[in-house]
């Protein structure tokens, strides 16, 4: 095992062959499955890449702690998590109000459906787009680009995580404006870098994003056919 430290270069081109690999399997499924097990299946690749990027960094140099995980910064982390989440939350809130100020509608971004077919389907994009991504993309894009990025300088690693961030969720949304991929990219790095720990952006970001799915299923109307479909 290589010593612990920062993020090699050995370690992040492994992972990120790994990673690529690993995705190449999960596009060779068949598009017939039904969506729910297609996001099921989603999820457990989204896992199996993490734990490729927990192998690589162990093997090839920096540790998990290059990641910015350990178990002694774990209750902590979760507790400075919380308390991130309260802050973005307030300042979003405060936002929004300042918009419906200026007569802006806050909510205008929630009023498309997600793309779901039925509950199970969206049981599995919750979960998958909440608590999976928060860990497996802050593993990626934060514990392991930014942090090998960050010898370059700050600056650089958080705009260069961020743009790598943006970039694969600008394909699948087939060119839709990347707004909150963005914020969030540069809140996440930002959180990472105050507490040199990933406990915390992975809480902003599984929470984030849950919010985001509850909001859009409120003000789509999606929640009268989800009651409908479960009643």
């Amino acid at each position: 095992m290589a010593s612990e430290g920062r993020v090699t270069g050995t370690g992040l081109w492994v992972s990120l062959g790994l990673v690529l690999l690993l995705q190449a399997g999960f596009e060779l499924l068949p598009m017939r499955l039904p969506p729910a097990t297609r996001m099921w299946l989603l999820g457990a690749t989204r896992l199996l890449q993490t734990g490729a990027v927990f192998w690589a960094v162990r093997r090839f140099g920096g540790g998990v702690s290059s990641l910015g995980l350990s178990r002694a910064g774990l209750v902590s982390g979760l507790l400075r998590g919380v308390i991130w989440c309260f802050g973005f939350g307030a300042v979003a809130a405060l936002g929004g109000l300042v918009l419906h100020f200026v007569h802006i509608d806050p909510f205008f971004p929630f009023r498309q459906p997600l793309p779901v077919s039925g509950p199970g389907h969206l049981l599995a994009y919750v979960t998958v787009g909440s608590l999976v991504a928060g860990l497996s993309e802050e593993v990626f894009f934060r514990g392991l680009v930014f942090g090998y990025l960050r010898r370059y300088g700050f600056l650089a690693a958080l705009v260069a995580s961020t743009l790598a961030f943006i970039a694969p969720h600008y394909l699948v949304s087939r060119g839709a404006a990347p707004l909150f991929q963005g914020l969030g990219g540069l809140l996440f790095a930002i959180a990472y870098e105050r507490e040199k720990n990933l406990v915390p952006p992975m809480l902003l970001h599984a929470g984030g994003n849950f919010v985001l799915f509850a909001l859009t299923i409120y003000f789509s109307g999606q929640y009268s056919w989800l009651a409908r479909s479960l009643f």
